[in-house]
């Protein structure tokens, strides 16, 4: 599989950066970071489904698994209490971890090569880090595995309550 050269990726971040700057964001979960993170993600995840089988069920679950991210982002963003928020925060983080098993899955049955799926994982570890600050930042007296070595960056849902 070919590998997309870095102009190309900046290139596409370039892109996306353009479309939800200034003007043209009109919902506040478009300026979240993991919300931007996830759409990379959705579209580099295509790169990778490109090359595997139409018939293939762990494409579909892929697809689908990757579009539940920022779905599950922006839904929760759109929440009033922390509880709520979580809740969608952690959909979104549970289909992180979904699509890297799809990977992982891909890779076993031979459809994608390892070295083909690092950058996509690399990019779900920084989805989950960032979920995982959003939930301790939205809900600090719950209880987040902290067993995991994700790297964590906080941020605040905007719009969201101050507690």
């Amino acid at each position: 599989m070919k590998r997309s050269s870095l102009s190309e990726t900046n290139d596409k971040r370039t892109k996306r950066d353009e479309a939800f700057s200034g003007e043209g964001l009109f919902f506040d979960h478009e300026k979240l970071v993991v919300y931007q993170r996830s759409l990379d993600f959705v579209s580099s995840s295509q790169h990778l489904m490109r090359v595997l089988p139409g018939d293939c069920r762990v494409k579909d679950q892929l697809e689908r698994a990757a579009d539940s991210i920022p779905l599950n982002i922006a839904k929760g963003n759109g929440r009033s209490t922390p509880k709520d928020l979580c809740k969608f925060f952690d959909i979104a983080k549970g289909s992180a971890f979904a699509c890297a098993a799809a990977l992982d899955t891909c890779v076993s049955r031979g459809l994608l090569q390892k070295v083909d799926t690092m950058e996509a994982k690399q990019q779900l570890r920084q989805i989950v880090g960032l979920l995982v600050g959003l939930i301790r930042n939205t809900d600090p007296d719950r209880v987040v595995d902290s067993s995991a070595s994700y790297l964590v960056q906080a941020q605040r849902p905007l719009g969201a309550l101050s507690i």
